[in-house]
């Protein structure tokens, strides 16, 4: 935000020079620099009068002019503007001048003829970058006056770093309020008065307003206004604009702009003979709608869009641009002027969905007052009667259907000294929030309430209150202090414990964890072709989301580790983090800790093995297990299921009694091509808050086995159908006490065993806590698990 030092001090009484006005802003939490110093030149350039034109002897582009400087100095100057005229008054460098670029004027000849000066144009004063004449100024100056004291040449730009919730100082009314705090003005902002010349017509019966979408416009006033005169603005407006980054066009377009950065709030004028009906609707776009902006280009709409509308057509986009429909142009007279409310959400969607920024929409979207909507409109009337010659059907039609009430906020005085950590007096406190048009409506020994003006936005919490008094207290008054900490060390909840542990473990494995962004779309869950009653669409929509990927708050940690690990080459990366579901209208959504991973199959050579390889699902399984056993938990089972996102039949569920905790399994090809992943990828998501819940089995102390094992080797052949799980389950039960270990270590389908059928093969121990066995008794042990497998599982020994 550019701020006019000079501008500044017709709006608020303050002695500061600009630096001291720097310093005071940034004091108050308004980053504030000094962007462009004009002081100390335009020394030697004074208004002087053309009195006398002749061509040049020796050249058809030059003239010599005649110039009355003051104090009967008349000055030979030759000029190669084709605008000189007699009668202009003009600014002159005389000799000794410097101008802003660096040039040093001297007395001199040119083609021959002694010329005793320049006179200058507005881009070579630096008022605008219009080089193409000399510049005439517009309002009968005085012969030998100077011309920096007049036209306020000696300004001071500075600039405004503002952080979002500052919109109110989006304007220099917004800045002057906060400087004449500061100075101890008081409520000494100086509002320029509003002249407004009225004819006898009624507005309404000329225009009508409707509003359609409420909740997208609480407000909406217009007038209207003839006889209007486009013409160039006048040179003090054309410099004010310039010197704040904004073109000049025409007197019209001029002065809505210049109520912008005045008063901070955007105007939008319509050409009133282009409204069909005089009518103006603010409703939502339709789905489909076409609409052609300001710039040329032409956009499609759909109902998340508001606009501005006539009977027939949208003329705006509210708060955001124009239409080239309604534009106005030279031949406009009449016109309907909008000042209005938007929803700054609503605002923020449009303008990031069709890529338009502008100045409006950037205050819309930080929010603009609703009640001094009217100052700016009357503001930008008076303007238009003054320099337009144009004059405002009698009233406004002001559509207002639910006024906006204040925020009140209550500050408690032991809690501001509590978070300062110094003691304010209750006076003190008062004072500032009266300063900063906060009245005082409530009051009692230990606190204060304020109705926070519709202008300050930011102003919700009681925190928010003790930034304002420490803003105004002053940041350098607050000494640090070390914080008193409990000797004691407080004790973590199972769940941050079980939660740092597993980071821990996962990390030993070999596992990177990563942190993805916690939003989502629901292209996301299309990809892993879930169904529409998936408890994985049970989304919660985001108001006013980033961007069109991220819509929702995630409900998995998959796709983020997906898209993280498709183009890896070896990567075993895990994540623990919350998702978010929607548990019904009459619930609060459901906030649950996740912890995901996802693995590759390509082990690329390490540094320390030297040896590449390959993993698969019971590498994951593995995976799985061991964060099961790592966070102690009770009996947990794995069952086949059928997630689309995994392929059939290498996939399971992790389950204990009735309640699903996780999933794990090889992601499907059409999951690969989703992602575009140019491996297999393996993948897991275990619900924490559930396994945490898990009743945790008793641990009993075995003391280590001094007596020697006995390992057998057992493949067995059973049909497709039987799970690995099954097998195991059997080898225990019928393997007794004795049977320590049963690991699997090779599955096979193929040509050499029976077609439906497959090999499973586990490495078997069996020991004794009383003695070594002898291979008779190991024998015996194994007969006995191959026949229980025979009976509970069809198998039959390979």
């Amino acid at each position: 935000m550019l701020v006019s030092y000079l501008w500044l001090k017709e709006l608020a009484d303050f002695d500061f020079t600009p630096e001291e006005l720097a310093a005071a802003l940034t004091g108050l939490g308004l980053e504030t620099s000094i962007a462009d110093d004009r002081r100390g030149g335009y020394e030697n350039i004074v208004i002087g009068k053309v009195i006398q034109v002749d061509s040049h002897p020796d050249a058809d582009k030059l003239s010599v002019c005649k110039v009355d400087t003051g104090s009967g100095m008349i000055k030979t100057i030759v000029c190669g503007a084709p605008n000189v005229a007699v009668g202009q008054a003009v600014p002159v460098a005389l000799e000794g001048a410097v101008m802003p670029d660096g040039m040093k004027i001297k007395n001199r000849k040119v083609r021959g003829v002694a010329s005793e000066g320049m006179i200058a144009s507005e881009a070579e004063l630096r008022f605008s970058d219009n080089h193409d004449g000399i510049m005439v100024l517009d309002d009968d100056p005085e012969p030998g006056e100077k011309f920096s004291d007049r036209y306020e040449a000696c300004d001071v730009i500075v600039e405004l770093d503002l952080t979002p919730n500052r919109g109110d100082c989006l304007g220099m009314i917004g800045v002057a309020r906060e400087v004449a705090a500061v100075a101890g003005a008081g409520l000494g902002v100086k509002r320029p008065p509003t002249l407004i010349k009225e004819s006898a017509e009624k507005v309404s019966k000329r225009l009508s307003v409707e509003i359609s979408a409420p909740d997208l416009c609480p407000r909406y006033a217009g007038r209207v206004i003839t006889g209007l005169q486009v013409a160039p603005s006048p040179f003090w407006m054309r410099r004010r604009l310039f010197a704040l980054g904004v073109r000049s066009i025409n007197n019209l377009v001029d002065i809505t702009n210049y109520v912008l950065l005045e008063t901070g709030h955007p105007l939008h004028a319509f050409d009133d003979s282009k409204i069909d009906g005089g009518a103006v609707i603010v409703r939502r776009a339709k789905n489909g709608e076409k609409f052609t902006s300001l710039d040329g280009k032409e956009h499609e709409l759909n109902s998340e869009n508001l606009v501005i509308a006539d009977k027939k057509q949208a003329i705006a986009l509210a708060g955001v641009m124009g239409g080239a429909n309604s534009e106005v142009t030279e031949s406009t007279t009449s016109v309907i002027l909008e000042s209005a409310f938007f929803n700054p959400v609503s605002i923020r969607r449009t303008s990031r969905q069709l890529n338009i920024k502008s100045e409006s929409s950037f205050r819309f979207e930080r929010g603009c007052d609703v009640e001094g909507l009217i100052y700016a409109q009357d503001r930008a009337v008076s303007l238009m009667s003054k320099l337009c010659g144009g004059s405002a059907l009698k009233g406004r039609v002001d559509a207002y259907p639910s006024p906006v009430a204040k925020t009140k906020v209550t500050l408690r005085y032991q809690r501001a000294d509590q978070i300062l950590g110094i003691k304010t007096s209750k006076e003190r406190v008062k004072e500032i929030f009266t300063r900063l048009e906060m009245e005082p409506v409530g009051e009692d020994e230990s606190s204060v309430t304020v109705e926070a003006p519709h202008f300050r936005f930011d102003i919700e919490r009681e925190i928010d209150l003790i930034e304002e008094v420490v803003r105004f207290v002053g940041f350098d008054r607050i000494e640090p202090n070390i914080p008193e900490v409990p000797a004691s060390a407080e004790s973590m909840s199972h769940s941050l414990t079980a939660r740092r542990d597993l980071r821990r473990h996962l990390r030993s494995l070999g596992m990177m964890e990563g942190m993805s962004y916690s939003f989502m779309s629901e292209t996301d869950l299309d990809k892993l072709r879930l169904p529409t009653d998936s408890v994985y669409r049970k989304l919660i929509n985001i108001d006013n989301p980033l961007s069109s990927e991220w819509t929702h708050l995630r409900s998995t940690l998959i796709p983020g580790l997906l898209t993280s690990a498709s183009n890896a080459d070896d990567c075993k990366l895990f994540e623990i983090g919350v998702v978010f579901t929607d548990d019904g209208d009459e619930n609060p959504p459901v906030e649950r800790w996740l912890v995901s991973g996802v693995i590759t199959e390509t082990v690329k050579p390490g540094l320390w093995s030297g040896r590449a390889g390959r993993r698969d699902f019971y590498h994951l399984k593995g995976i799985v297990e061991s964060v099961i056993k790592t966070l102690g938990c009770g009996k947990v089972e794995f069952k086949p299921s059928d997630h689309p996102f995994y392929y059939p039949k290498r996939q399971a569920d992790v389950v204990a009694g009735s309640v699903t905790l996780g999933h794990f399994g090889q992601a499907h090809p059409k999951t690969l091509g989703a992602y575009e992943a140019p491996q297999e990828l393996f993948l897991f998501e275990i619900d924490l808050d559930r396994l945490l819940a898990v009743e945790a089995g008793v641990k009993m102390f075995t003391p280590i086995n001094k007596f020697p094992s006995v390992k057998r080797d057992l493949a067995v052949v059973v049909p497709e159908s039987v799970t690995v799980e099954r097998l195991t389950v059997s080898i225990r039960k019928h393997g007794a006490k004795r049977t320590r270990e049963a690991a699997l270590f090779d599955i096979y389908s193929g040509d050499k065993v029976a077609k439906g059928s497959k090999s499973v093969a586990f490495s078997l121990e069996f020991s004794d806590d009383e003695k070594t066995l002898t291979d008779e008794e190991a024998n015996a042990i194994f007969e006995k698990i191959l026949k229980g497998l025979e009976k509970d599982c069809g198998a039959r020994l390979r």
